[in-house]
């Protein structure tokens, strides 16, 4: 890899012209901030929150070794690596190790410490950087007495008692203030300024405040710390680097480099990707500008394969928003903000202050709309005239130099990212990374040496990353290190992905694995239809990216598992022209298996899984394919094709969604478009008997009459018990054994339990006045025998001394149910629910729900002996017939914007004794919608097993 001289702020330095540097040689830093000659050190071990940084400061620069003592408690639980990255004074990468950190089961107790010993070559005097992401406690012992300071990254420094009871460090030029906050007890937290005294003085537990800084910076001040115990200590995700000397501190210097204008950069690669830019802006105008070609002259090419033609159009399109996307893009060479798309304006449409002026880069997210251009600049087809566009990659080029000076000195883009390894921090890296691969054979060397080094050190912040219970941000985390490995080559990163699969696959709960033995991927730590629909899309790219046979096997088998449990959660209407899904097992979102999110991969999958092959032109993102659709539909698939070449308007960046064009979803699905399809059916079509467990928590019983689904699981950990909601409208998994979805081939579905709220589920609910109380989640246990088609589910109702058992037998005509409720203690309320939802809609059905009388005769109000689930053009229905009449009434309406819901709800006898048992049994059975009556009137017959 090629690097620049040795830049370093200090004294004597030389201003490099407009967008230029400091520059100084070492010795000139090292003179004027000498080294004491017996250097100070902090105490340790230092406990890390997710990494720590340690600067070396070395006056000979004649090479030393470090020895690594490490352990971290964590391990009884999960796997927790630490990585080992060391750099020398130019910040070239010397070293690379780590502790594996296999999980190891049993308490944190009995986890071994383990050492580990590096070594820096001599690279001259300077400092030299170790670099240590992960958790635990380390020792650090260096084979030559020198001085260094750290730093806690991304956002927390740990200490312990005294162990930073005298620091120091540098004040960074251009710092106007300093944000500190504490937490744990602190005896003193107080900074000084030299030869001010005290500017902050804090005592007590978890202190916060702020310090006003002269902004010139160039100082060293004080910091004195005394907590009690262990305490943790934030500075706002500044470079605020704590020595245990002032010599230390003027050494390191805050670890930043001052660019002209006050502006600064945290890493040396920055410095070069700030030179690079500076030569870009001084290139003449044509260089940028590009005339968009009429892809209409292209149209007997776009038009040859329509279906998958379209994935590169409409409003996610890289073609269709190209054209916005150029119009965004500032090539003002005199504006802080060359090369950026859209970010360089105020809410006004007026140019943003500086970015490198602002130490936390203005809170910008990385938004990389230029890898739009990247796809456009890789895509090798007949119908794309700036295939390899020397102009396009220019564009490309100054936005990707511009992304590379958002890093900060935790090496994450996000200004204030937290430990917390998902959300933002997965989804901006998968989205940074997406472009590497695509376009780091192109680029000039020294601006594909600084993408290269700017993307590895992001992916090394994410290589031991997990979310196992938020999987759909994990899979983001592996897509991104994948894409490194694919654009750097470095099998390091492939085989850290590999690692990660074998992590998500393990069957462990959560806090280790992914996967449940279920089959879904954790969300919450329980089951979610939509956002293991994203997951399902990173998964299937991950599978056709993946190079090695075994790992992509690992992956076809995981997919599998989760399109085939999901699968078992939808079932179609009559004429299979609508298919409806229960969520009511939701942990996360309110949508289903009929419409996942990022199209779960289906398509992508449809021509290796047949699992994947059923939805075709059933969700999002799964058109009919060419090969099977109709002639004429092909036809005027193509005609729209070339109707939509037109290019979007340039001011369209504001009136569409192209803020989330970026070559995924549909572009991913482009590539990956399948030649051929699987066939295959609904498991509630593919056969006409089967019962099926999934993981003790979903019961699939599909028998001649009926299908039927329950979700008796509870695999959400208590530690979530403060998110459950208070209000019965709030959204939440009901887990209580009610019946998920019932289902006949000519009626289809009819009760559909969501996890809208409590009264859009099959559920239990006692209400008293305005107090709402329903199963509670962790009370749930479930015993299935699948020989004898026998489902029992036991629970409490939350707040209440109420508890209740439903037992279920799946017979072959019909499913009989016995709700026993029982009292601990007396207990009234002014209602006892039990809620039987329905959709409003089927399709183009409307359904609806009449009660009926002993007589089996449609009755308006009073007490119902069986509620009738039917549409007026079908001639099946669904019966819902009780032992004895209940009052029953019609429940709120539901919805979440695109389905509706219905409620149908009975009573239950409100006054208890304490050890009062009361039994009730009813029927659910498809009948022939003329022959209702009369099942009604043979109700004690079909009550019978």
């Amino acid at each position: 890899m090629m690097h620049g001289p040795s830049i370093l702020p200090g004294r004597g330095s030389v201003w490099l012209g407009r967008g230029g540097v400091l520059a100084v040689m070492a010795a000139v830093l090292l003179a004027t901030a000498p080294l004491s000659a017996a250097a100070a050190r902090f105490d340790g071990p230092f406990e890390l929150d997710d990494g720590i940084v340690f600067y070396i400061v070395d006056g000979e620069g004649e090479g030393f070794d470090a020895r690594i003592q490490w352990r971290d408690g964590r391990r009884s639980r999960s796997p927790a690596p630490l990585l080992i990255r060391g750099f020398d004074p130019r910040e070239r990468q010397v070293l690379r190790d780590e502790f594996a950190g296999e999980g190891l089961g049993g308490s944190g107790n009995d986890v071994p410490t383990e050492t580990r010993t590096v070594s820096f070559p001599a690279a001259g005097p300077g400092v030299y950087q170790l670099r240590l992401t992960g958790g635990g406690q380390v020792q650090l012992e260096l084979s030559r007495r020198l001085s260094f300071g750290v730093l806690g990254t991304p956002e927390t420094l740990v200490g312990r008692d005294e162990q930073f009871a005298r620091s120091y460090f540098y004040l960074p030029p251009g710092l106007d203030r300093l944000p500190v906050r504490g937490r744990g007890e602190f005896e003193t937290l107080r900074i000084e300024a030299p030869d001010a005294g005290a500017q902050l003085n804090l005592r007590g537990r978890d202190p916060g405040g702020r310090v006003d800084l002269p902004g010139d910076g160039g100082q060293v001040w004080g910091m004195s710390i005394r907590g009690r115990g262990r305490y943790e200590l934030s500075f706002d995700h500044l470079p605020i680097i704590l020595c245990p000397d002032v010599d230390t501190a003027r050494a390191i210097r805050g670890s930043v480099y001052r660019l002209e204008g006050g502006g600064v950069a945290f890493h040396r690669f920055q410095v070069r990707a700030h030179e690079l830019l500076e030569q870009y802006r001084q290139l003449p105008r044509s260089r940028f500008e590009l005339d968009l070609p009429d892809l209409a002259r292209y149209a007997e090419h776009w038009q040859r394969n329509p279906v998958r033609n379209q994935m590169l159009l409409g409003q996610y399109g890289i073609f269709t928003n190209l054209r916005p996307l150029l119009h965004e893009q500032n090539l003002d060479p005199d504006s802080p903000w060359f090369g950026t798309i859209h970010s360089w304006k105020d809410q006004r449409g007026g140019p943003r202050p500086d970015p490198l002026a602002d130490y936390h880069r203005l809170d910008r997210d990385v938004d990389n709309f230029s890898a739009t251009f990247a796809a456009v600049h890789a895509l090798d087809e007949p119908f794309n005239p700036l295939y390899r566009n020397e102009v396009l990659l220019n564009r490309i080029v100054i936005e990707k130099l511009q992304t590379v000076m958002l890093m900060k000195e935790h090496e994450l883009l996000q200004a204030r990212p937290g430990t917390y390894q998902g959300g933002a921090r997965a989804f901006s890296l998968k989205r940074t990374a997406i472009s590497f691969p695509l376009i780091a054979e192109h680029l000039p060397s020294q601006v594909r040496e600084v993408w290269a080094e700017f993307m590895q050190r992001l992916a090394d912040q994410h290589v031991n990353a997990r979310v196992p219970s938020t999987v759909n941000q994990w899979t983001a985390i592996m897509l991104g290190v994948h894409d490194v490995y694919r654009g750097s080559g470095d099998t390091w990163y492939r085989d850290r992905v590999h690692r990660q699969i074998d992590w998500m696959l393990d069957p462990r709960p959560q806090g280790f694995g992914g996967q449940a033995p279920a089959g879904y991927h954790r969300e919450s730590g329980g089951p979610d239809p939509s956002y293991n629909g994203i997951t399902g899309y990173d998964l299937a790219v991950l599978y056709h990216q993946l190079d090695d046979p075994a790992y992509r096997r690992k992956v076809h088998d995981s997919l599998q598992r989760m399109y085939d449990l999901f699968n078992h959660t939808v079932a179609p209407e009559p004429g299979d022209q609508t298919r409806l899904g229960a969520n009511n097992f939701a942990h996360r979102q309110p949508g289903d298996w009929t419409s996942p999110q990022h199209g779960a991969g289906l398509l992508i999958m449809a021509g290796i899984l047949p699992e994947a092959a059923i939805h075709r032109g059933r969700v999002w993102i799964f058109p009919e394919h060419t090969a099977t659709a109709d002639p004429q539909a092909v036809q005027d698939q193509a005609r729209r094709i070339v109707r939509r070449l037109s290019y979007y308007r340039p001011d369209h960046f504001e009136r569409s969604t192209i803020r989330r064009a970026r070559p995924g979803l549909f572009y991913k699905h482009y590539i990956h478009f399948p030649d051929q399809m699987k066939q295959g059916q609904l498991p509630v079509v593919a056969s006409r008997s089967f019962i099926r467990n999934f993981g003790d928590e979903f019961f699939a019983i599909r028998r001649p009459a009926y299908y039927a689904l329950v979700y008796a699981g509870q695999p959400m950990g208590t530690w979530q018990r403060g998110r459950r909601p208070d209000d019965p409208d709030g959204r939440h998994p009901r887990n209580g054994g009610g019946i998920s979805l019932f289902w006949s081939p000519a009626f289809g579905s009819s009760l559909i339990g969501r996890n809208w709220s409590t009264y859009a589920a099959h559920t239990l609910s006692a209400v008293e006045g305005e107090r709402h109380r329903w199963e509670d989640y962790w009370s749930i246990e479930n015993r299935f025998d699948d020989r004898q088609g026998r489902l029992e589910v036991t629970g409490s109702i939350l707040d209440t001394p109420l508890t209740f058992t439903r037992e279920y037998r799946f017979l072959e005509d019909r499913i009989l149910i016995e709700l026993t409720l029982e009292a601990g203690e007396d207990y009234q309320a002014d209602y006892l629910l039990e809620t039987f939802p329905y959709p409003l809609e089927k399709g183009d059905r409307e359904m609806k729900v009449t009660a009926l009388n002993d007589r089996g005769r449609p009755i308006q109000q009073g007490a119902a002996r069986a509620l009738l689930f039917h549409s007026d053009d079908l001639p099946e229905a669904h019966l819902l017939i009780f032992d004895r009449a209940r009052q029953w009434r019609a429940g709120p309406h539901q919805g979440d914007g695109d389905r509706s819901h219905g409620a149908a709800q009975t009573g239950l006898p409100v006054e208890w004794q304490a050890g009062q048992q009361r039994r009730f049994t009813y029927t659910l059975i498809p009948v022939p919608r003329a022959q209702a009556a009369r099942a009604v009137t043979n109700a004690a017959r079909l009550l019978r097993p």
